[in-house]
């Protein structure tokens, strides 16, 4: 009887994630935008790094050229699989609660559901693919010795999505009693990278993989050292309480650190290691986004749920409490203006990407400023050159791309980047959003755009 109310809980937190899918915006944004275009992409016969290039390892694209060659521009359908793969993680989390002995196993899921799936504007990122098969890794390392193979496998795999998951080897290494057992892990991780690395070089070529390489340097400039010199000590601290209100982790850490103590037995230190890894696999690239502390998220929920809350009423506790409550307000209140939001910002993407294609048609080389995937995504349009679709900031150096581009479609927000007025202007999208003509675009697009402009 007492499983009852758990297994009810358990089957609401699987369905969180599909409800969820009907808040997020009606077509893909930022990052997620990126993906499901080079996914579009390779489906269409581009090569990765050669034709179009991003700093990401391939799977993510990979997984979303499946998606691209499953449901095509039915993005709700997009959003229902990446929902699949969100209650997979919650499933997992909950086979590993209960193996743990963990009572309120139905509650933790509910709440990782929540903070998985209902905070996140988009559920589409490295961490949200590299999730279930971290989990998975726990749950079959241990069991025999196949299962550390297949879990040496899985941690592996999660690697090449998101690189930070390679620290899980720590707790894992710390559970596995055996010598036997930790060599086959690590050997089987190593392994399974290693075909990896051949697979990639035999794919894209040792230039290109080496370029990837160096990208990576790039954007580690651009981390905590980097900021810290640009904008002070202190100020490197916004991004982090940023990263830590959106994502929902500032509430859990301050709620761990309230119930944390020295560890009483294997299944408390192993909560202790993996929390620690995942906060350090959050911070290490320097750069806080807050889809960087998605694997954090079970680390600290298990954690809570293994240490228990206790009653005991101490004046850290209080004080911790006062901040686990601070960033519940601010989570929720940021939360609460964000999705309706990010819904608007896709509509006005989707406006401004059919007025691309309507005066430059399909397949349209188009330069956008700043980062916008998502009117390249739904204009069917081209960049100038392979990196066109990149910040700038982190693009390998390259030589200028050709002026190809016909139709530009600029952005003037805060002065980021003003309008040429010297160009014509085809279409005004909103307050921020301009298409304008390029002296070189062919006659049937000028004339696409003197009729636009004169509605």
């Amino acid at each position: 009887m007492r499983r009852t109310p758990s297994a009810l809980i358990f089957a609401l937190a699987i369905a969180v994630p599909f409800g969820a899918a009907f808040l997020k915006g009606e077509i893909p944004t930022s990052d997620a935008a990126l993906f499901e275009y080079y996914g579009r992409a390779i489906d269409h016969g581009s090569r990765l790094y050669i034709d179009v290039w991003d700093n990401k390892l391939p799977s993510i694209y990979l997984a979303n050229a499946v998606l691209q060659a499953l449901f095509g521009s039915y993005y709700r359908l997009h959003v229902l699989a990446e929902a699949a793969v969100a209650a997979a993680s919650v499933a997992l989390f909950a086979r590993l609660l209960v193996r743990s002995g963990v009572a309120a196993w139905g509650i933790a899921s509910l709440a990782l559901a929540v903070l998985l799936t209902v905070l996140p504007l988009q559920i589409d990122s490295v961490e949200n693919f590299a999730l279930p098969l971290m989990l998975l890794a726990f749950v079959l390392a241990g069991e025999t010795a196949w299962g550390r193979v297949a879990a040496g496998v899985a941690l592996a795999l999660a690697t090449t999505f998101w690189l930070p998951s390679l620290l899980l080897l720590l707790p894992l290494l710390d559970r596995e009693r055996s010598v036997r057992g930790r060599v086959t892990l690590i050997a089987t991780a190593g392994c399974t990278l290693l075909v990896y690395v051949g697979a990639m070089l035999a794919a894209f070529g040792m230039p290109a993989i080496a370029e990837l390489a160096r990208s990576w340097v790039a954007y580690a400039n651009m981390s905590f050292a980097g900021r810290a010199r640009a904008e002070g000590r202190f100020g490197v601290l916004v991004p982090i309480l940023t990263g830590l209100v959106r994502s929902g982790a500032g509430l859990l850490l301050a709620s761990v650190a309230a119930v944390v103590r020295a560890p009483r037995d294997e299944r408390e230190r192993f909560a202790l290691i993996w929390s620690g890894s995942t906060l350090l696999g959050a911070l290490a690239l320097g750069n806080f986004y807050e889809h960087y502390f998605i694997p954090l998220l079970p680390a600290s929920i298990y954690t809570i749920a293994v240490f228990g809350t206790g009653r005991r009423v101490t004046v850290r506790r209080i004080a911790l409490g006062a901040v686990a409550l601070y960033f519940v307000w601010r989570t929720v209140t940021f939360d609460a203006g964000a999705i309706p939001a990010s819904r608007a910002d896709a509509h006005e993407k989707r406006l401004t990407a059919a007025r691309v294609r309507e005066v430059a048609g399909a397949g349209a080389v188009i330069d956008v400023d700043p980062y916008e995937p998502t009117i390249y995504l739904n204009a069917g349009a081209v960049g100038e050159d392979r990196f066109a679709l990149v910040p700038r900031r982190i693009r390998p150096p390259a030589p200028p791309p050709p002026a190809t581009a016909v139709v530009l479609t600029r952005f003037d927000a805060d002065a980021e980047r003003a309008f040429d007025a010297r160009l014509p202007t085809c279409a005004r999208i909103g307050l921020n959003w301009r298409i304008q003509l390029l002296p070189n675009a062919p006659a049937a697009v000028a004339a696409r755009c003197r009729a636009s402009a004169a509605r």
